[in-house]
């Protein structure tokens, strides 16, 4: 299926089979390009070619988002080459089943003059793709969420290189959580093909927004090659918060094995992870759990980096030339690290990747990040969460739920949409709006989907506001518990297209400690509504204000990401800074 410029097109339960098998031809299960937006491909079953040739694989994908009819164009070195200005937007890709292909998903613009904005990939599972699961270049503000990334079966004579995450080239504003990224080479746990389970390059994210990776499940990385499970490489602005990394091969006849792998990299943020390493080989050189080059910015901490010694022993780290044996030698010799342990973890079944903890000190180690449940959609604790992907004693919360988003569509309507991982005595949802971010009105009621409230499977909400004016329009939902409680979700903010902001702002510093500073530049000084909101939507602050620079004491906010929405009533302006 090709969605050429088509909008608001919804593709559900479609079995897709994408035929050919030759270098003249091309397959792709779903291609969408020039100004496909706002469309939806969720729990269809797609199938693309199983080739063994590297000539013929790249050109066929599950999902794709390109340029021109031929899709990604990959060179004879397996470069991603010719992309352009795709211009598909607000696009969500969703419980799929995708297998085959070069690619599983790939979104890709240029980068530099193009990008494609706030789509998302949720809940899919991409299986026995030939290289890569996920491919992204030129993405601004793309949700990737609790997916499933490996090669179960692929045929033993197509075992070719793994990568789950390639990030190629600029995007920004990437949230990457809850994947999973496992099995590479299951067929063949004796390839000796390189490994990269998250693969960066060249991608340099704006210090307003920044790329989360958290509570991602890397593990069952058995094979005989080169394995980097982290690689970033001329990138900036990457923060990986409470992942658990297993590399525990012990029969592995590996030469080269790398955690975490750095280069000419800037402002690389690795906290509250887990990495676990006791992968055999034959090197005792060339086993690093950190392998770092020199950079500006870079934040190490709050880890459990734990290794065991298996046919030879293994560096805890390297920075620039010194390598450094375990973790006191590594602190003594860099500064990073410094309140971080190297304890067992104690995973319950790592190798049915249940990789929860049973060692309570990795909840003594961590510090807040402002990532508030786990990979099980489980309630962190703020104060002593765990460190990696699964949180010890997490709370089952009455409604998980993911962001409230919210387009105006091509009829000049407002539609809203939202997801919910679980319910539990969930009355519904009454949906509020306000156009000047102070006072608010119901504008209607949906129904919970579960079964008397309750559920443990995604349910997708949508709202349609019919009544949208030529000015700022700001929407949340406050979802009603059957006892009579009640949550909001967060804020958004929409501006109907045809309207040209009358002011803009700049913010500064970026990341803060402390203090944030909003310079105003509007035609004449008035008053502005504005709020700052986490990530999950809780309000920190909410007020109307006057003035060409505003200033806020941010010093008690939890550390992790935040939105400043301001209106005047006719406008709006949306910006992200980072609380350290």
């Amino acid at each position: 299926i090709k969605l050429n410029d088509a909008d608001y097109i919804v593709l559900d339960n479609l079995i897709l089979t994408a035929t050919g098998n030759a270098a003249t031809s091309y397959g792709y299960g779903v291609q969408l390009m020039s100004d496909a937006d706002h469309n939806v491909i969720q729990n269809c079953n797609i199938s693309t070619s199983l080739t063994t040739s590297n000539s013929i694989a790249p050109n066929y994908a599950g999902i794709i988002i390109g340029t021109t009819d031929l899709g990604i164009v990959v060179n004879g070195s397996g470069l991603v080459t010719g992309l352009g200005d795709a211009g598909c937007d607000y696009n969500i890709f969703r419980n799929n089943i995708i297998r085959g292909g070069y690619f599983g998903i790939a979104i890709g613009a240029n980068g530099s003059t193009a990008v494609v904005n706030n789509n998302e990939i949720r809940n899919n599972t991409l299986i026995d793709f030939y290289r890569t699961g996920i491919y992204l270049n030129g993405n601004r503000n793309t949700e990737i969420l609790n997916n499933d990334i490996s090669r179960p079966d692929r045929p033993t004579n197509s075992v070719f290189q793994f990568f789950g995450f390639w990030i190629d080239g600029y995007s920004s504003g990437l949230l990457i959580d809850g994947n999973r990224i496992h099995d590479p080479f299951g067929n063949n746990p004796t390839a000796s093909s390189t490994c990269h389970p998250f693969y960066i390059q060249n991608c340099n994210a704006e210090a307003s927004s920044e790329n989360i990776c958290s509570n991602n499940a890397i593990y069952n990385l058995n094979s005989n090659g080169t394995l980097s499970a982290i690689d970033i490489t001329g990138s900036s602005r990457f923060n990986f918060l409470h992942n658990t990394i297993s590399i525990d091969d012990v029969n592995s006849t590996a030469i080269t094995s790398r955690g975490v792998v750095t280069s000419n990299s800037n402002y690389i943020h690795f906290r509250n992870n887990i990495l676990h390493f006791t992968r055999g080989g034959q090197s005792f050189s060339s086993k690093h759990a950190y392998y770092l080059s020199a950079g500006v910015g870079n934040v190490f901490d709050h880890n459990n980096v734990h290794l065991s010694s298996v046919n030879g022993n293994a560096y805890l780290g390297r920075l620039g030339a010194a390598n450094y044996l375990n973790l006191a030698a590594w602190q003594s010799g860099t500064a990073y690290d410094l309140n971080s342990i190297s304890q067992d973890p104690q995973f319950t079944n790592a190798n049915a990747g249940d990789l929860l903890p049973a060692n309570s000190n990795l909840q003594v180690a961590a510090i807040g990040t402002g990532i508030s449940t786990d990979i099980m959609g489980l309630g962190r604790s703020n104060t002593t969460p765990t460190i990696g992907a699964y949180e010890i004693n997490g709370t089952v919360l009455p409604v998980t739920f993911s962001p409230l988003m919210g387009t105006i569509n091509a009829q000049g309507r407002a539609a809203l949409t939202w997801t919910t991982y679980s319910e539990s005595n969930n009355r519904g949802f009454v949906v509020e709006r306000s156009l000047d971010g102070k006072l608010w009105h119901d504008l209607g009621f949906t129904a919970s989907q579960a079964h008397k409230g309750n559920s443990t499977s995604p349910l997708n909400y949508s709202f349609e506001d019919k009544d949208v004016v030529n000015k700022a329009h700001y929407y949340r939902w406050r979802q009603l518990d059957l006892d009579g409680q009640f949550t909001y979700s967060n804020i958004i903010a929409l501006m109907p297209k045809q309207h040209q902001s009358s002011f803009t702002a700049q913010l500064y510093p970026n990341p803060a400690s402390s203090m944030v500073h909003i310079v105003l530049s509007q035609p004449e000084l008035q008053e502005v509504a504005i709020t700052i909101a986490d990530q999950t939507g809780r309000t920190y602050v909410q007020k109307v204000v006057q003035g060409a620079v505003l200033s806020f004491d941010v010093s008690h906010f939890p550390v992790g990401f935040y939105l400043i929405t301001i209106s005047n009533g006719k406008d709006l302006f949306q910006t992200k800074f980072v609380k350290q």
